[in-house]
């Protein structure tokens, strides 16, 4: 290998390795930022009698999705989803089916 080859590989390297580190210390940030009382708030408001159960195809998981996604978009993560008009969203749509029982 030519000296030029090794010095783009070894600047290719430096450059991935310099992305590593900033990744990282974003990361420690991250985690940094996080305080137990914040949790503590989203775990009770996800976990209280007001969302009855978050159970699917009701209004209260309506509103716990909603929670959950303008914290994402809080924390400044982007959609990598579309919508049925082509928007960007954190929703990925999965059919449900509901079945009501009867004593007939």
């Amino acid at each position: 290998m030519s000296i030029t080859k090794h010095f783009f590989s070894l600047t290719g390297l430096m450059i991935l390795l310099s992305g590593a580190l900033s990744a990282q210390t974003n990361s420690d940030e991250a985690l940094a930022s996080i305080t137990a009382a914040e949790l503590k708030n989203h775990i009770f408001l996800l976990a209280s009698d007001f969302l009855n159960g978050r159970q699917s195809l009701t209004p209260e998981y309506q509103i716990a999705a909603e929670y959950v996604a303008s914290q994402f978009a809080a924390a400044g993560l982007e959609p990598v989803l579309e919508d049925e008009d082509g928007n960007p969203t954190f929703f990925q749509g999965v059919p449900f089916a509901r079945t009501k029982y009867s004593e007939n």
